[in-house]
């Protein structure tokens, strides 16, 4: 199975720094792929394609990771669309982090 994944749009040198997208492996409890925020209101697009055994895609998660001014995390799950709670801890368990104001599903 290809995994097509579209690098994360920012708009500043900032929300670029603190806009990553991360492919995670929620069996392994490790982070796959890290990937960078790029500026596409300058026409820059960046598309990843992973491969993916077919019995591994249901333990795969894609979220993006973005950090606030006031150092607020915020996830996203791309994929999958409706992830469970036990998915949404071990997430925050490997990104390191403690608290988070806004899970959301796209």
């Amino acid at each position: 199975m290809k995994l097509t994944i579209k690098a994360p749009c920012c708009s500043s040198v900032r929300t670029c720094r603190d806009t990553v997208k991360y492919v995670i492996d929620v069996e392994k409890r490790e982070v796959i792929k890290e990937i960078p925020a790029v500026r596409c209101y300058r026409g820059v697009e960046r598309i990843y394609e992973i491969e993916i055994a077919e019995e591994k895609a249901s333990k795969i998660v894609v979220i993006e990771h973005y950090v606030s001014n006031r150092g607020v995390h915020y996830l996203y799950f791309e994929y999958p669309r409706e992830p469970p709670v036990d998915v949404v801890s071990i997430v925050k368990e490997v990104l390191g982090l403690r608290e988070v104001r806004k899970v959301v599903v796209r």
